[in-house]
């Protein structure tokens, strides 16, 4: 059975046209079509936030439509009178049609007809039709609507929130696919380097085999040549893995591309530089959080209208309640629906009626739920605000310092290279010369292939950290904001 489950989950996937073994040539916009294409599942997740604000929203609307209630209820008894002058009621019906309105300013109403029909042992079919009206006030807690208001602003809120969230988890959720787009074109740039020294270490092998066969070199010389081979090649073969890597975790946010080969598309690494620059300059130049590229802001406002509103709302949790109930009725009465229709219309009957509800909450324990609602709406929606407030400064400020490390780090590893590669000549050429031995040519292989994997390392630390401002500061106007 476990077999045949998996078979029918991979149905899809294998049928889907998007899934072929053709290999698929990957670039940053390839990832921005397929969340257009609406092909990453994370990603309309991420809107579920949006879309449950919409819910409660429409949820604390719908309660202020008016509805028809319709209702009919027949009745029949085959009882004995326990004596002449005790009734028993052997037929009874009753239809009723009633429009209910509950308002946002605090009062419902109601508007109905009703039909009542009954027959005894002293009347038949006695027929009563009316035609009524009811109002219900809150005349304290709800007056002019304060709670009904008061709760459907914070949902209309909660809905603009939501909407503003869920943009930043979908923007957000295309920022760490790009960054693995980026660490696979890292890999592929430190992979070049570890091949390029393996075909070095490859041809110095061959060269020592040579020279020991005709006597210059020893065994050892050759032995130290090939542990290098060995070493480069594990090297290469753990940048394969990290690849691997990568691919399984950008496979997992795109189900379409899980059965394909993936290549990168050809890229240009001096350009993105110069927009990683020109993005970095932007930053630098932003002396305080530009508030008019991030939406975090917005959110941070919204969550301290929430929170007043929720204070408003539970210092009315422990009022007292004041209901005011009013009536008015019309009727005809008769025996027999159609008599009874045609007194209500030419000689009705009034009714009227009014009734005050008090309730008056007793003891404490409505009095410490209105201070715990206080506390939670404090704590909740003021340590959010906190939250966002801090990740807006602390984005802005603290990659605007890291950046410029990371570009001065960037600078001496240039410097670092091209005098390290100076220096690899040189001892090249005093190796061919037999004035220094295998070793120390080995040592500056190595310090020269370090330094050009940490300056590939260096410039994906600054693209990750320009992207993760991005995904902060989702408006940011420089290019490698615009895929």
């Amino acid at each position: 059975m476990k077999s045949l489950y998996l078979a029918l989950l991979l149905v899809p996937i294998l049928l889907s046209p998007m899934s072929s073994f053709a290999t698929l040539l990957l670039d940053e916009k390839t990832i921005l079509d397929f969340s257009r294409k609406g092909l990453i599942p994370a990603l309309e997740k991420s809107k579920i936030v949006s879309l449950t604000g919409e819910l409660k929203n429409s949820s604390a609307l719908e309660i202020y439509s008016p509805y028809l209630q319709l209702s009919g209820a027949s009745n029949r008894t085959n009882e004995k009178a326990l004596a002449t002058f005790v009734p028993v009621t052997s037929k009874t019906e009753k239809l009723s049609a009633e429009l209910i309105q509950k308002t946002k300013q605090g009062f419902s109403f109601s508007a109905g007809f009703n039909s009542y029909l009954f027959s005894n042992n002293f009347l038949q079919n006695g027929t009563t039709d009316g035609m009524g009206v009811k109002i219900v006030m809150d005349l304290n807690r709800d007056l002019f609507g304060r709670l009904s208001k008061n709760k459907l602003n914070e949902t209309r809120l909660e809905e603009s929130k939501g909407k503003l969230l869920a943009d930043l988890n979908g923007k957000a959720l295309i920022i760490s696919l790009r960054k693995i787009y980026w660490r696979l074109v890292a890999n592929a740039e430190a992979t070049k380097v570890t091949n390029h020294l393996l075909l070095a270490a490859k041809e110095q092998a061959q060269e020592a085999q040579k020279k020991f066969r005709s006597g210059v070199a020893d065994s050892g010389e050759v032995s130290r040549y090939q542990a290098l081979i060995a070493s480069r090649q594990a090297k290469l073969l753990s940048l394969k893995y990290q690849k691997e890597i990568g691919l399984r975790d950008l496979k997992s946010f795109i189900p379409e591309i899980s059965m394909q080969e993936i290549e990168l598309a050809p890229y240009d690494i001096e350009q993105t530089v110069q927009k990683v620059l020109a993005c970095s300059s932007y930053i630098q130049q932003q002396s305080t959080p530009p508030l008019q590229n991030t939406a975090f802001d917005e959110i941070v406002a919204l969550l301290n209208d929430i929170y007043n509103l929720q204070l408003k709302r539970s210092q009315l949790y422990n009022k007292w309640e004041v209901n005011l109930q009013g009536e008015y009725t019309k009727i005809g009465k008769a025996r027999g629906r159609s008599d009874a229709f045609d007194n209500f219309q030419n000689s009705s009957q009034r009714s009227w009626g009014a009734a005050l509800t008090l309730s008056i909450p007793l003891g404490k324990n409505k009095k410490t739920t209105s201070e715990i609602l206080e506390d939670l709406a404090k704590k909740e929606v003021l340590a959010s605000a906190s939250e966002n407030l801090a990740k807006i400064q602390a984005f802005h400020f603290q990659t605007h310092k890291s950046l410029n490390y990371l570009l001065e780090v960037i600078s001496y590893q240039k410097i670092n290279a091209k005098h390290l590669n100076d220096s690899l000549k040189n001892t090249k050429r005093k190796y061919n010369q037999a004035r220094i031995g295998l070793n120390e040519l080995i040592s500056e292989q190595e310090i020269y292939f370090a330094n050009e994997l940490d300056t590939i390392s260096t410039q994906l630390s600054i693209i990750d950290g320009i992207l993760d401002y991005l995904a902060v500061f989702t408006e940011t106007p420089c290019e490698l904001n615009r895929i």
